[in-house]
C-alpha cells in the first residue's frame, strides 16, 4: 500500500507498474543464474519467472523506458495526454497540443478520451487532470495541458526519484542480507510502547536530532582521509559504504 501510494503521486498506473515488474524479474533471473554460474537462456528464466518464453524475449530485447512507457500501460490520465502532445488531431504539432472545447462538435476534449481514455468517462479525466494541475482552463471554456504526465501533490519528480532511491538502498541490504547471512548488514527497528498523544511531537523532535548527529557524525568518520581510496588502479571491486535512518509511526 505504500509503495502504490507512491507509485501513484507519480501517475504511474497499474499496466505500467506491471510491465516494470515484469522486466525486472527477467533481469534479476538472468543475473541469478549468471552469479551461479548456470547457463543463463529464454527458457530457464521463463521456468523461474513463470512468465512466457516470449515475453522474456521481449523483456530481454526491450530497454525498460521502451517497455513500460508504451501507451497502452500508462494510467489513462496519461494516455490521454500522450494524444493530446502527438495525435495531429489534438495538436498543432508534434509536441504543441491544441486548446480543445470540453464537448461538442468537431475535435473536443471528449473526442480524446474515447480514443484514448479507454472505457473510462471523459468527466472523470477532466477531474483527474485538474486534480493533478495538468491542465489550465481559458477565458474562451476551453482547456489545453500544463505538462506531458500528471504528477499530484507538492512533491516533485526528484523528490519522487529520492525517495525510490531510498527504497532501493534498504531493499538491496535486506536482499543481501538473505543471500549472505555469513556477512550481514546490520538493519534492526525498534518500536515504542504507544505514547502519550502530548509526548509523540516531543519524541520526533527529540529522535529526529539525535539522528541529525548521528548521520552528521557518520559522515566526518566515512569522509576521514586515510579511509578514502584514492589510487586510480584497484585490483578489486571498490566498494562505498554508507547508513540509512528513518522514522516511522504505527496506529494502534
Amino acid at each position: 500500500m505504500p509503495l502504490a501510494g507512491i507509485l501513484l503521486r507519480a501517475g504511474v498506473g497499474v499496466g505500467e507498474f506491471s510491465d516494470i515488474c515484469r522486466y525486472a524479474y527477467v533481469h534479476a533471473a538472468a543475473n541469478e543464474l549468471a552469479s551461479s554460474r548456470s547457463r543463463t537462456n529464454v527458457s530457464r528464466i521463463a521456468v523461474a519467472t513463470g512468465l512466457t518464453r516470449q515475453e522474456v524475449a521481449r523483456l530481454l530485447r526491450a530497454g525498460l523506458a521502451t517497455s513500460s512507457r508504451a501507451p497502452k500501460h500508462l494510467q489513462r490520465a496519461n494516455r490521454v495526454l500522450a494524444g493530446w502532445y502527438v495525435d495531429r488531431r489534438f495538436a498543432a504539432r508534434p509536441g504543441v497540443p491544441r486548446t480543445l472545447r470540453v464537448q461538442g462538435s468537431g475535435v473536443t476534449f471528449h473526442g480524446l478520451v474515447r480514443r484514448y481514455g479507454g472505457d473510462v468517462t471523459p468527466r472523470a479525466v477532466l477531474d483527474e487532470l485538474r486534480r493533478a494541475d495538468a491542465i489550465r482552463t481559458l477565458r474562451t471554456g476551453e482547456i489545453v495541458p500544463t505538462r506531458r504526465s500528471v504528477e499530484y501533490g507538492g512533491k516533485s519528480q526528484t523528490a519522487l526519484r529520492d525517495a525510490a532511491n531510498k527504497l532501493r538502498l534498504l531493499a538491496e541490504t535486506l536482499r543481501h542480507n538473505l543471500d549472505e547471512p555469513a556477512s550481514t548488514l546490520f538493519e534492526d527497528v525498534t518500536v515504542s510502547n504507544p505514547l502519550r498523544p502530548e509526548h509523540f511531537p516531543i519524541a520526533v523532535r527529540q529522535l529526529s536530532n539525535s539522528a541529525k548527529r548521528f548521520l552528521s557524525a557518520t559522515t566526518h568518520y566515512l569522509a576521514r582521509e586515510e579511509r578514502q581510496d584514492k589510487t586510480k588502479r584497484r585490483t578489486t571491486k571498490s566498494q562505498a559504504l554508507g547508513v540509512g535512518v528513518f522514522l516511522f509511526s504505527k496506529s494502534e
